[in-house]
């Protein structure tokens, strides 16, 4: 529930920011968090730049917590990333409520452009 509440807070975050280019970020974002942590194919495995995003992006500590309730618990793993794992709504939270108002313009004239090139329905 957790992880799903700190992606919830990332894709609303950006959307209610950025409106329909925000949308399209959260798709992006998500699908380069699935390949680059492990989710598919094990890191070791993957290009050298998703080895070296790996540990910042919020899919990894999420994977790592499940890891844990499935295979049965090590030390404080648990704990520590379900710890990181809350650090990443830290960003979305100020993007989403301290700096909403301020980028309204910016959303305003991206929607604006992007209605014009009928690029997004």
């Amino acid at each position: 529930m957790l992880s799903s509440l700190v992606f919830m807070l990332m894709i609303y975050s950006l959307t209610i920011s950025f409106g329909k280019v925000g949308e399209a970020a959260s798709v992006v974002l998500l699908v380069i968090q699935v390949a680059g942590s492990g989710g598919t194919y094990p890191i070791e495995l993957l290009p050298r730049l998703f080895q070296v995003f790996q540990p910042f992006m919020p899919f990894y500590p999420a994977m790592n917590a499940l890891r844990e309730t499935i295979g049965g618990f090590y030390g404080n793993e648990y704990i520590i990333n379900i710890e990181i794992l809350l650090c990443h709504t830290i960003i979305p939270l100020i993007l989403g409520v301290a700096l909403r108002k301020p980028i309204k313009s910016l959303k305003d004239k991206l929607s604006k452009k992007l209605e014009e090139t009928d690029l997004i329905a």
